[in-house]
C-alpha cells in the first residue's frame, strides 16, 4: 500500500473536511458574539448531552458492515448486510430517543439550567437523536469507495450550518429559534444520506429479503464496536460536562474552543483513516500484518513531525501576534499554554491513526475494549481530583497520559502479532 494513494483517495473527503474545519472555526466565534460565551457554554452542553445518549445507543453497524462486506461467505449476502444495518440503527435510534425523553431534565438540573432557550428546545433534541443513525449510507459509501458523495453531503451540511449561523448573528435570532433550525438541517441531510444509499442499493440491483437478513456474527461484533466507543465517552465528551459541573459554563465554552482547534487535527486524518479501514482490512484478511504495520508506523512519524512543526508555529502566532483578538477568539489569551498541552496531546493520539485503524482491522475489539476501560477510567480520574486545583491544565495533562498508554499499548500487540506472522511463514 503507497501513502500516495491513500491520500488521492482521501482527497475528495479532505477537501470537505477542512472546508467544514473552515466552518467550525468561523462559527464559534460567531456564536459567542452573537449570544455571549456563558450561553455558548450552555449550548455546548446540551448538544453534548444529546450526541451522548447517541453514542450510547448508537451500536455503529457501519464498521460490521466494513467488516463482513469483505468476507468472501457474505459476498452473496450483501443485501442481508444493507438490510441488517438498517435495523440496528432503527432499534437503536427508538431506544436512544426514548431515553434522551425520559432523562433530560435531570441533566437540567444537574448543570444547573431551569428554564430559557435550552428547556424550550431540549423536546427536539428527541428527533436529533432519532435522525442521527446513517450506518447504512456510511457502510455504502466506504466500501464502495464513493468518497466524493460522502464528501458532498459533509460540505452541503457545513455550508448550510454557516449561513444559518450568519442569518442568526444579522438576523439577532434567538437561540432556541438557532437550535430547533439546526436539528431541522441535521435531520434533512441525514434523510438524504439515507435516500442516496437505498438508490445506490437499487442500482446495484441488491435484492433486500427482512426475512433472510440473519448474518453470524454481525450484531455482536457491532455491540463490540459501541462498547468501544462508550468507554471513549470520556475523551469525546464527558471531559466537557465535568468542566460544566466544576469550572461552569463560561469554562465549558472556553474548553469547548480548545477543543475546536485540536479538531483541525481530527479533520485531516479522518478521511484518511475512512478510506485506510478497508484497505488495511483487506490486508488483515491475506495475512499481510506486517506490511501493513510498517506502513502504519512509518506514516505516523511522518504526520507526528507534520502536526508538532504546525503547533510550533500556532503558540508563536497565539503568544506574539493579536491573532486571537482578530478570529474573535479573545477568550482564549489567558489559556494558550493549556491549548497547547492539549493540542500536543492530540497531535501525539491523531498522528497514529494508522496504528489504531490496524488494530480494528485485525479484529482486536475485546482487547481495545479492555484497554479502554482502564486508560479512561484513569482519565476520568485524574481529571475529577485536580480540575478544581489546577483548571484546565488537568484535561490537557490526562489526555496526554492517556494518549500515550493506549499508543504503546497497541504497537507492543501489533508487533507481537507480526512476528508471529513472520514465525509462521
Amino acid at each position: 500500500m503507497k501513502i500516495k494513494t491513500v491520500f488521492v483517495k482521501s482527497t475528495p473527503l479532505f477537501i470537505s473536511n477542512v472546508i467544514a474545519l473552515g466552518v467550525g472555526v468561523i462559527i464559534a466565534p460567531v456564536l459567542i458574539t452573537t449570544y455571549g460565551i456563558q450561553n455558548y457554554g450552555y449550548f455546548v452542553s446540551i448538544f453534548i448531552f444529546a450526541n451522548m445518549i447517541n453514542v450510547i445507543f448508537n451500536m455503529q453497524p457501519w464498521q460490521s458492515f466494513i467488516q463482513y462486506w469483505y468476507r468472501p461467505e457474505c459476498q452473496q449476502k450483501q443485501g442481508n448486510i444493507i438490510l441488517k444495518t438498517i435495523e440496528i440503527d432503527l432499534y437503536t435510534s427508538i431506544f436512544g430517543a426514548i431515553v434522551y425523553f425520559i432523562s433530560y431534565e435531570y441533566f437540567f438540573k444537574y448543570i444547573g439550567v431551569t428554564e430559557g432557550p435550552l428547556t424550550t428546545t431540549a423536546p427536539y433534541f428527541v428527533f436529533y437523536i432519532f435522525f442521527n443513525q446513517i450506518s447504512m449510507p456510511l457502510g455504502l459509501f466506504r466500501c464502495l469507495s464513493m468518497f466524493y458523495k460522502q464528501a458532498f453531503f459533509e460540505l452541503i451540511e457545513a455550508l448550510l450550518k454557516l449561513g444559518l449561523t450568519i442569518a442568526a448573528f444579522y438576523f439577532e435570532l434567538s437561540l432556541a429559534v438557532y437550535i430547533i433550525a439546526l436539528i431541522k438541517l441535521n435531520i434533512l441531510i441525514n434523510l438524504a444520506r439515507y435516500l442516496c444509499g437505498i438508490w445506490i442499493t437499487k442500482n446495484m440491483g441488491i435484492k433486500l429479503r427482512i426475512k433472510k437478513n440473519h448474518i453470524d456474527g454481525f450484531v455482536k461484533y457491532s455491540f463490540l464496536v459501541n462498547i468501544k466507543s462508550i468507554l471513549d465517552l470520556p475523551i469525546s465528551h464527558l471531559d466537557r460536562l465535568l468542566v460544566v459541573f466544576f469550572l461552569g459554563a463560561s469554562s465549558a465554552g472556553i474548553f469547548d474552543l480548545i477543543k475546536k482547534i485540536g479538531s483541525i487535527l481530527g479533520f485531516i486524518v479522518r478521511p484518511i483513516s475512512q478510506i485506510l479501514l478497508p484497505e488495511l482490512t483487506i490486508l488483515a484478511k491475506d495475512k499481510n500484518i506486517n506490511i501493513a504495520l510498517l506502513f502504519a508506523i512509518e506514516s505516523s512519524k511522518r504526520m507526528l513531525f507534520l502536526f508538532l512543526l504546525g503547533i510550533i508555529l500556532l503558540w508563536i502566532l497565539f503568544s506574539m501576534t493579536p491573532l486571537l483578538d482578530i478570529l474573535y477568539l479573545s477568550e482564549l489569551k489567558l489559556f494558550v499554554n493549556e491549548t497547547v498541552l492539549y493540542l500536543i496531546a492530540h497531535s501525539i493520539g491523531t498522528a497514529f491513526v494508522f496504528i489504531h485503524v490496524l488494530f480494528m482491522a485485525v479484529g482486536k475489539i475485546k482487547q481495545d475494549i479492555c484497554m479502554l476501560f482502564f486508560v479512561n477510567v484513569l482519565y476520568v480520574t485524574i481529571i475529577f481530583f485536580s480540575i478544581e486545583t489546577i483548571g484546565l491544565w488537568a484535561i490537557g495533562i490526562s489526555f496526554l497520559i492517556q494518549t500515550l498508554i493506549i499508543i504503546f499499548f497497541k504497537l507492543f500487540y501489533l508487533k507481537s502479532m507480526a512476528m508471529k506472522e513472520s514465525y509462521i511463514d
